[in-house]
């Protein structure tokens, strides 16, 4: 809900500051629209008008206006004249034949500050009476503005007082609409946190979210169904496996039993033991693999409790060495052990079985491989690193086909190749244990890193 508390603030600033962004915005374009068009007349009666009337000179013959003046005349007006002071028309350019000669003083004050025959004029004073300026009709809109004093004092005041005004409603608004937000969207991330939980959400489907929740419905009910099969399917073959390694336990104790009584038995050929032995033999790679299938299942489902104790690698890795070297037979198995200075010592809190399963489980797939092309060379090193230590196992064999290699990161991996489900054990491993696997081909054979959490 933290989250969507932010967005609510987010929203509402950002609702807020567009608010008082398009405020400005107008305040602005009105004062420039102003000063552009509306201080026209203005500039035009203070500045402009002044020096074109100032210009206005009386001769012998009559009055007269320099050419830049009369240019600015012609350009900004539709006809002009100068009034004496009797209010007699003395000077007049483009004058309309409607318009009289003489005016009286209310004539003058009636059109002074509005309009002369719908014409907007403008005025200002000469030395020789009142010079009179018209525009092109409908050009100027005229109204009458007139403030108190004290409401010009207070002006700015007032406007000070308006933008506070302005940013409240604005804010409050923002808020109103952030507040409406954040319940249309309060039950929507309720029930994608269920969904992530893996509970089954049930959203009321109205409003103008009503669509969404509909499919945040649909994909709950969808996402339950499909960890329902799951689920199904998952404890079927955990129950089969169960039941299997539990069937064929008894019937394989028999044959490992019957097959080493023949083995030693004194009656029979050398051919017959050896076929003995081999039925022996067999009988434990099944018993092994029942084995393997156990684990593999209680690691995936979490159901292995770890019996977490402090492990000196070194020694623990010597010593699976030293039992493969025992086992072997005619000098076809080198192992190397390479343990630094600075890794002699090194610690791992974990469970001594697993990490030696772990760990025998790739010696011995790279025994499988590797002896296939006579003698083996293994390599174990023990690396101290930061956070973690590091088991790298090297052989001289073939290496991992490219399919295991591009497979090793998936959660499920692959086990239907030889190296399958040994490889997935070391997997679940080292994955129990804060860590993972990486394999890896180097320029002799393969190699496989396992990672342990030290910590």
């Amino acid at each position: 809900m933290k989250s969507f508390l932010k967005i609510q603030m987010r929203y509402g600033l950002m609702a807020a500051g567009i608010a008082l962004l398009l405020v400005v915005l107008n305040i602005t374009f009105f004062l420039g629209y102003m000063l552009r068009y509306g201080e026209r007349g203005i500039t035009h009666t203070y500045f402009r008008m002044a020096e074109i009337t100032d210009s206005l000179v009386k001769e012998a013959d009559g009055y007269h206006m320099p050419g830049e003046s009369m240019a600015t005349v012609e350009k900004e007006f539709v006809w002009a004249m100068l009034l004496d002071g009797e209010g007699n028309v003395v000077w007049s350019w483009e004058l309309p034949e409607k318009l009289k000669k003489k005016y009286s003083i209310q004539d003058v004050a009636a059109f002074a500050k509005w309009y002369l025959e719908d014409y907007p004029v403008k005025t200002y004073v000469h030395p020789d009476g009142i010079a009179v300026y018209g525009e092109a009709k409908g050009s100027t809109w005229k109204t009458r503005l007139e403030l108190p004093e004290q409401v010009i004092a207070y002006f700015p005041q007032g406007v000070w007082g308006l933008f506070l005004v302005n940013l409240i409603l604005a804010l409050g608004l923002a808020a109103l609409l952030g507040y409406r937000l954040f319940r249309s969207l309060r039950p929507l991330a309720e029930g994608i946190e269920q969904m992530e939980e893996k509970e089954p959400t049930d959203l009321e489907e109205t409003g103008p979210l009503k669509e969404l929740a509909a499919r945040i419905n649909r994909t709950s009910r969808e996402l339950a169904s499909q960890h329902a099969v799951l689920q199904k399917k998952d404890t079927a073959r955990t129950t089969w496996i169960a039941g299997v390694s539990h069937d064929i336990r008894t019937p394989l104790s028999l044959v490992l039993g019957y097959a080493s009584q023949l083995e030693e038995s004194p009656h029979l050929t050398e051919e017959e033991h050896r076929q003995a032995e081999v039925i022996r033999m067999q009988s434990l790679k099944i018993r092994q693999l029942v084995s393997d299938l156990n684990l593999a299942s209680k690691l995936e489902y979490e159901m292995q409790p770890l019996s977490v104790e402090d492990i000196r690698m070194a020694g623990l890795l010597r010593k699976i060495a030293t039992e493969f070297m025992n086992q072997s037979k005619g000098g076809d198995l080198e192992i190397l052990v390479q343990i630094p200075e600075e890794a002699r010592n090194l610690k791992v809190q974990g469970d001594r079985k697993l990490l030696e399963r772990a760990v025998g489980n790739v010696i011995q797939n790279s025994i499988r491989h590797s002896g296939k092309n006579g003698k083996c060379r293994i390599e174990v090193q023990l690396k101290d690193m930061e956070q973690q230590c590091q088991i790298v196992i090297t052989d001289n064999g073939p290496g991992f086909p490219e399919e295991v290699l591009r497979r090793q990161g998936d959660q499920q991996m692959e086990v239907g190749n030889s190296h399958g489900l040994g490889l997935k054990i070391v997997q679940q491993i080292a994955r129990a244990h804060g860590g993972e696997m990486v394999l890896a081909n180097g320029d002799m054979g393969g190699r496989v890193t396992i990672e342990i959490r030290r910590q």
